[in-house]
């Protein structure tokens, strides 16, 4: 692909954020990368491998040459073993757009984690989720026992609006659904609805 005849639209003001979305190999980075270095921008990762140190095989993370031509956020900011969510992919995004706005620079955010994007653009209070350690362990037992596809059939039975958004493969997300409902009694699915806000993210 000519990178240099992609069409592209500016934003009317630098208060926007320029998103570019899609799924894995779709070369994404590629012309994020091009854009920034057209319009002067910056990039906020939304993927939720790069975000491991470590993790560099199969995860399409931008290399040392192209992090040399464009600053990126986001990105080696965990370590493999550490939790990373939606909530603080939010909260370490909002931090880099205030840095990005200080600079008088443009904002993409360039990744195909969906969730990181919504949450972020539309906006997800995810404190008023609740979380049990107690039950997380209890269902790691049970795949350990019965397997992820018996986690993943439980989750149809109880969160079927989660179970078509989430991959059956996908063992922190379905753990993650399952420790919902089993706290609550309610799936993630309401509470995602009920937490969901019209705020949009805002520079510090």
């Amino acid at each position: 692909m000519d990178y240099g005849k992609v069409p592209y639209l500016l934003p009317e003001s630098s208060e926007k954020i320029i998103s570019i979305v899609g799924p894995t190999a779709a070369g994404k980075t590629a012309v994020g990368m091009f854009v920034a270095e057209e319009i002067g921008g910056e990039i906020i990762s939304a993927d939720s491998i790069a975000v491991y140190r470590g993790m560099n095989i199969g995860t399409a993370k931008p290399s040392r040459e192209d992090r040399e031509r464009v600053q990126f956020h986001g990105i080696d900011v965990a370590m493999p073993d550490e939790q990373f969510d939606a909530a603080r992919f939010c909260e370490l995004a909002s931090a880099a757009l205030s840095e990005i706005k200080r600079n008088s620079l443009r904002t993409l955010l360039v990744g195909g984690t969906g969730l990181y994007v919504t949450s972020f653009l539309e906006g997800y209070n995810h404190s008023q989720t609740p979380a049990s350690p107690i039950v997380r362990n209890q269902l790691e037992q049970f795949v350990a026992e019965k397997g992820l596809f018996a986690a993943f059939a439980r989750l149809k039975e109880v969160d079927p609006l989660s179970a078509v958004k989430i991959h059956f493969n996908d063992k922190k997300r379905i753990l993650r659904a399952l420790e919902v409902f089993d706290s609550t009694g309610r799936p993630i699915s309401s509470w995602q609805e009920e937490n969901q806000t019209s705020r949009k993210p805002q520079p510090s």
